[in-house]
Formats: C-alpha cells, sequence, structure tokens
C-alpha cells in the first residue's frame, strides 16, 4: 500500500462534489453519524469512525440502491477499512460503492473516477494485476473527463497507476508517468502531499533500479517539500524510508538507521501498516552487517504485519519471507531457510511468473540455501535456472547478470574442488 492525497483531502473533495445533493436531507441522524465518523477518522480513532460509519450505511441502504448518501458513506467505511489493513472488510463495501454509483449514471459521474481508485488499489494490493490495471486506466480517464487533466483526482489515479506498474517491474513505464506527475505537481502548490509521494515513488523506482545518483535528489526533495508544507505523518515516512533503503543499498547504516526508526516511530503512532516495509529495511540492514538474530526479529515483525493485511501468500510478504530465509542461513538454519524460500518462490511465481527478474534473484538466493546444505545437484538447477532468466533479461555486462554469472562460476569451481 502507498500514501497518496491525505483522506481528508479525498474526503473533501468527495464532500464538494456532493453537496448540493445533500442540501435537502430528510433528517439529521445519516449527516450527523457521517460527520462523526469522518471526524473520527480524522483524529485516528478508526474503531470509532468504523462503528459510526457503519450506522450511517446502515441507514443509507435504506434510502435507494443508487441514493449518493450510499455512496458516500459506503466509499468512507471502506477506506477506514482500508488504511488499517483490512482489504477484507474493504472490499464488498467499494464494490457496493461501485455499483451505486454505475447505478446513477451520468448523475453519478463526478464520483466514479474516486470509487475506480480506490477499488484498482485494493486489486493492486491483492497482485490482481489486471483487474487493477483496468480499473485504474479507466479512473484516469473517467477522472479527467469531469475533472480534468491537473485535477487531484486525475493525479492520484495515474499515481496508482505508475505505483502498479513499478511494483510488477514495468519501470520505464512506470517513470514516465511518474515524471510527468511530479512536472505537473510542481506547478500545483496546492497538492504538496501528493508531490511529496510521486517524488518517493520515482525514488523508489530509481533504488530498484540501483541508479542511486537519480533517486537521492528527489528523495531528499519530497523531504524538503514535506517540511515546508508542514506533512509530519505517513507520507513523511514513507520518504524517510526510501532515502533510508537508498543509504542501506550503498552500505551506509550510520545514514540508514536514524532515518528508518524515525519512520517506523511515525507508522507505529498511528498503527499504520507501511510500518511493515520499515520494519523490512531494518531487518534487511541488520542482516547486511551480519546480525542475524536483529534480523531476525524485524523481519519477523515486518512478516506478522503483512500477513494481518494482505495474508501469508501475498508478495509482499514472500518478499520478507526471502530475507527471513537470509537471516535463518546466516545462523546455518538450513530447513527453515529452505521452507520459507520454497514459499517465496511459489507466491513470486504466481504473482509475476517464472522469467520475472524477482523471482531470478530467488532462485539464487534457493541455490545458495542448498550449496550450504550440501545438495549439489538442487543447487545446481536452481543457479541455472536464474541465470537463464538474467541472461534473457539483461545484455552482456549488466552488473546482475555479470553477478549471476561469476557466481556460478565459483559454484562450478567448488564442485571441482
Amino acid at each position: 500500500m502507498c500514501h497518496g492525497m491525505s483522506v481528508r483531502q479525498i474526503f473533501v473533495g468527495l464532500f464538494c462534489l456532493l453537496a448540493p445533493l445533500f442540501a435537502s436531507s430528510d433528517g439529521p441522524s445519516w449527516d450527523v453519524n457521517y460527520k462523526q465518523g469522518l471526524a473520527a477518522f480524522d483524529a485516528g480513532r478508526y474503531s470509532e469512525a468504523a462503528q459510526a460509519l457503519t450506522a450511517a450505511v446502515d441507514q443509507a441502504r435504506v434510502f435507494s440502491p443508487v441514493d449518493t448518501r450510499l455512496v458516500k458513506s459506503t466509499y468512507t467505511l471502506a477506506l477506514t477499512y482500508y488504511v488499517q489493513g483490512q482489504p477484507a472488510l474493504a472490499e464488498p463495501l467499494y464494490l457496493e460503492a461501485k455499483n451505486a454509483v454505475e447505478g446513477m449514471g451520468e448523475s453519478g459521474r463526478p464520483m466514479l473516477g474516486y470509487v475506480l481508485e480506490a477499488l484498482g488499489e485494493l486489486r493492486m494490493q491483492q497482485a490482481r494485476w489486471q483487474e487493477s490495471e483496468q480499473l485504474l486506466e479507466r479512473a484516469v480517464a473517467v477522472c479527467i473527463e469531469t475533472h480534468g487533466e491537473t485535477h487531484s483526482c486525475t493525479l492520484t489515479a495515474q499515481r496508482r497507476l505508475g505505483e502498479l506498474l513499478s511494483m510488477q517491474g514495468r519501470n520505464s513505464e512506470a517513470e514516465g508517468i511518474f515524471q510527468k506527475l511530479i512536472g505537473t505537481l510542481r506547478q500545483a502548490p496546492s497538492s504538496p502531499e501528493l508531490l511529496v509521494g510521486a517524488l518517493t515513488n520515482l525514488g523508489g523506482v530509481y533504488n530498484a533500479q540501483g541508479r542511486f545518483a537519480l533517486a537521492e535528489p528527489l528523495l531528499r526533495e519530497s523531504l524538503a517539500v514535506a517540511s515546508q508544507s508542514a506533512i509530519t505523518g505517513p507520507a513523511l515516512a514513507d520518504s524517510l524510508v526510501d532515502l533510508g533503503q537508498l543509504y542501506r543499498l550503498e552500505g551506509d547504516s550510520a545514514r540508514a538507521e536514524p532515518l528508518l526508526q524515525k519512520a517506523l516511530v511515525i507508522y507505529e503512532k498511528v498503527n499504520d501498516p507501511h510500518q511493515a516495509g520499515a520494519l523490512n529495511e531494518l531487518g534487511l540492514m541488520a542482516m547486511d552487517e551480519k546480525k542475524f538474530a536483529i534480523a531476525r526479529d524485524y523481519l519477523s515483525r515486518s512478516l506478522s504485519v503483512y500477513q494481518k493485511i494482505v495474508g501469508s501468500t501475498h508478495l509482499f510478504a514472500a518478499r520478507v519471507k526471502a530475507g527471513l530465509a537470509e537471516a535463518f542461513l546466516g545462523e546455518r538454519d538450513i530447513q527453515k531457510a529452505r521452507t520459507l524460500v520454497a514459499e517465496a518462490l511459489t507466491t513470486e511465481r504466481q504473482a509475476l511468473g517464472s522469467q520475472h527478474c524477482e523471482y531470478a534473484r530467488l532462485l539464487t538466493l534457493a541455490g545458495k540455501v542448498e550449496e550450504a546444505g550440501r545438495q549439489g545437484k538442487q543447487a545446481d538447477k536452481y543457479y541455472r535456472q536464474a541465470l537463464d532468466i538474467y541472461r534473457q533479461n539483461f545484455r552482456d555486462g549488466h552488473p546482475e547478470r555479470s553477478q549471476a554469472e561469476r557466481n556460478y562460476a565459483r559454484f562450478v569451481k567448488s564442485l571441482r574442488n
């Protein structure tokens, strides 16, 4: 999950669209419950918000299946569950909101883009890539049609689409979207939180490609914009995590750790599920320093959060399992490492296919585990599969391909000795 516009911004945008339709409300009960729920949400009192919003949804269902109050309350309650890391509760409410707003015809068009974007983000977190892409592309088109190219509805949907592409490793496509988005947002001072998010996203894409010289100025700019705009919540923490990741990948733990710890405090203060990402980075940093017990603690905590949010077979959980497997490998617990790698391989293959670079990285790890367990034949199989993928995806001389070739040559030499 990624942060974009604040929830308050989204709600204000929707409320402005709907305000004329609520002017002649037939009673205060729905209005009171909805406003109380929104106030509780803004204060971070999610259980209280869900209680009030549930009452509002129940009341709205009495009015009409295509009543604007039903759209507004189901959408808001779904978002309440979603930001708490409860997508299973959010999903039926988002679908109800979508059905209601589509049933309204042209009068519902101004709200449709918001609902499609939210549902598209949910599908993205569920690794339902094709469905998510279709929803987000439709959201972008509807938002442009109803609100224009530079409206926050359009820009948020475009950002989500970029996030989806980067999550699938389609980095060149994601880079184009984020670059265009950042150019627009730099000229739109009214959307600083969106700019912070887009800068962080593009920095993350460059981190994944090892293009740290391009990533760092973007991530520093995101922190500067956050400071200037008094953004102190999870959106700031996202930038801190990505900059911390950059420093970790550069081997500079002295600069990485304070950023990651600061982000973790921000997330934990509001019980934000993104704390899993900060915990994962702290675990990987400990691993780099051969502090395997510390790494295992951080990564186990990260995995626990992901399992509660999206389940143990989700792509996010698989990536943490890979790190946890490395920690167990460092402690020479081959069986636990082998089990975790096998689970991660299954998830990665189902989510991204058997020719993806992330799958190759996991195969390499699996090879290391089997090599350490003195299972040379199985290790050879994994190393060869990984090398084949790298050769298909990267040109001769690419750092990752070259590293894989050196690693396999080392392994073959060790078998001869």
